[in-house]
């Protein structure tokens, strides 16, 4: 199994692998591709920002917060699942 950057080249590895997993896959991507439009603030620690920027990045989270919680545990699990 690998883990490549490009996320249609993953996409097309882990079909070949397990295309009785398809929609698994499918759904993974979909996720994925979700999370690449998140942009995480690096020019300032949180508790360094002013009001307006945190409600910027709060703002930005709202978005993401269901695919995190559905991965909180899920990721370690299935990348270890092959040992």
């Amino acid at each position: 199994m690998h883990l490549y950057r490009d996320l249609e080249r993953l996409k097309a590895s882990w079909l070949e692998i397990s295309p009785e997993d398809k929609d698994a896959i499918a759904e993974l991507y979909r996720d994925v591709k979700q999370l690449h439009s998140f942009n995480m603030p690096a020019g300032k620690p949180m508790d360094m920002m002013n009001i307006f920027k945190k409600i910027k990045f709060m703002l930005s989270m709202k978005d993401i917060g269901p695919v995190l919680k559905k991965y909180r545990h899920a990721m370690p699990g299935f990348c270890m699942s092959g040992y």
